[in-house]
């Protein structure tokens, strides 16, 4: 008698387990889906044909300033609602500022802002 006892014990556990993994599962999945994507910054480079390349990661509000650094052939590249990812050519200052060397890669001739989805804007501070 006390071994059946223990067998029906086991199984109401396991019922209860049961019962409760679901809302669980599916309180995770949702607080997953919730959190932002690493994939979603923004990201700056110097090309292959000598220019600055910008390009907005979707859904945000992306306000783009590039400007001369101190030095030659070097840019500031800022934008302050996005968080920028540097590539080659480039170094992060601040999440949302890179400091681009054309000197590494070669001299500069133009820059390619990419905007995204919202009303987003682009400055390009230069000088020739």
């Amino acid at each position: 008698m006390r071994q059946k006892d223990e067998s029906l014990t086991t199984r109401t556990i396991r019922a209860l387990r049961a019962r409760h993994a679901l809302p669980v599962a599916a309180i995770a999945a949702v607080a997953i889906t919730a959190l932002p994507s690493a994939a979603s910054a923004s990201t700056v480079r110097i090309g292959g044909a000598n220019h600055v390349i910008y390009e907005a990661a979707p859904g945000e509000l992306n306000q783009v300033t590039i400007s001369d650094a101190s030095q030659p052939n070097a840019f500031i590249v800022s934008d302050p609602g996005a968080r920028i990812i540097p590539g080659p050519g480039c170094l992060l200052t601040s999440p949302s500022t890179a400091f681009c060397n054309g000197q590494l890669i070669g001299l500069v001739r133009e820059a390619s802002i990419y905007l995204g989805d919202l009303s987003d804007s682009a400055d390009n501070r230069r000088h020739p």
